[in-house]
């Protein structure tokens, strides 16, 4: 997102270890959660026409997070930035 702001994704999918998909969403939100099983996903999401990839493994307690994060793109320079 070029300003920095929390944004929507677009899509979120997750398949499982096996490349089964599982979930295939749009949310509405820029947070998601979903109910997993123990075990090694992927998850892809795509916000702002750019995918990231996670692989995560769900394990006991049956809980795990993880963050996006898209670089900013298109911030124009403001006085006193260092230079590039």
């Amino acid at each position: 997102v070029s300003s920095g702001a929390y944004t929507s994704p677009s899509s979120v999918r997750i398949t499982d270890a096996k490349g089964n998909q599982l979930l295939n969403v749009r949310p509405n939100g820029p947070i998601f959660l979903a109910k997993l099983p123990n075990g090694e996903y992927v998850v892809e999401a795509t916000a702002e026409g750019k995918t990231m990839t996670r692989k995560v493994k769900v394990s006991s307690p049956g809980m795990e997070s993880i963050a996006l994060t898209w670089p900013t793109t298109d911030v124009p320079h403001r006085a006193g930035d260092a230079p590039e």
